[in-house]
C-alpha cells in the first residue's frame, strides 16, 4: 500500500515536473519567435524606409517619418521587455503581436503607394506628350504634378490619364 501511494506520488511530481519543463521550452520559444520576428520587422522597416525615399516626394516622406520613428520605438520597448530577467513573455508577446499588426498594415499602405507614385509619374511622363501641342493639356499636367508633388499620387494618375484618354484619339483618316 505505501508502495503504491509512493508510485503515485512520484507519477505526480514526475508530470508536474515534465509540465514546467514544457512551459519553459514554450516561454523560450515564444521569446525566440519574438526577438526573430523583432529582426525581421526591422529589416522590413527599413526597406519600406528606402521606398518612401524612393519616392522622393517631400510631403510624403514627412508624412511617414513619425510612423517610422514610432515603430522602431516600438521594437525597442518590445526588445526591453525580452531583456529584462525575469522575462514577462505575456506582455512581449501581447506587444508584439499588437506591433506586428501595425507594422504590416503600415507597410503595405507604403507599398501600394508606392506602386501609385510609380504609376503616377510614368503615367505623367507619358502624358507630356501632348504638352506641346496642346495648352489645356499642359494646364492639366501641370496640375497632375503639384498633385504629385502633395502626395495626391491617385489624383495625379487620373489627371494624366485623362489628358491620354482625351488627347489620343485617332485621327480620322483621309479616303483613299
Amino acid at each position: 500500500r505505501k508502495m503504491s501511494e509512493m508510485t503515485g506520488e512520484m507519477q505526480k511530481a514526475k508530470k508536474t515536473m515534465d509540465d514546467y519543463v514544457a512551459y519553459l521550452e514554450d516561454l523560450k520559444k515564444t521569446s525566440e519567435d519574438v526577438f526573430l520576428g523583432l529582426r525581421s520587422y526591422y529589416l522590413k522597416l527599413k526597406v519600406g524606409e528606402r521606398e518612401v525615399n524612393d519616392i522622393a516626394v517631400a510631403s510624403y516622406n514627412e508624412s511617414t517619418k513619425k510612423e517610422f520613428a514610432h515603430l522602431y520605438n516600438e521594437i525597442e520597448e518590445i526588445n526591453k521587455i525580452i531583456l529584462t530577467c525575469p522575462i514577462d513573455v505575456t506582455a512581449a508577446k501581447t506587444r508584439y503581436n499588437s506591433f506586428a499588426n501595425e507594422t504590416t498594415a503600415f507597410l503595405d499602405s507604403v507599398d501600394k503607394t508606392s506602386k501609385a507614385a510609380s504609376l503616377a509619374e510614368k503615367t505623367i511622363v507619358e502624358a507630356n506628350i501632348y504638352r506641346p501641342e496642346f495648352a489645356d493639356a499642359a494646364k492639366r499636367l501641370d496640375e497632375a504634378e503639384k498633385d504629385f508633388y502633395a502626395a495626391s499620387f491617385r489624383d495625379a494618375y487620373q489627371i494624366a490619364f485623362d489628358v491620354i484618354q482625351e488627347f489620343n484619339k485617332p485621327t480620322p483618316q483621309a479616303a483613299a
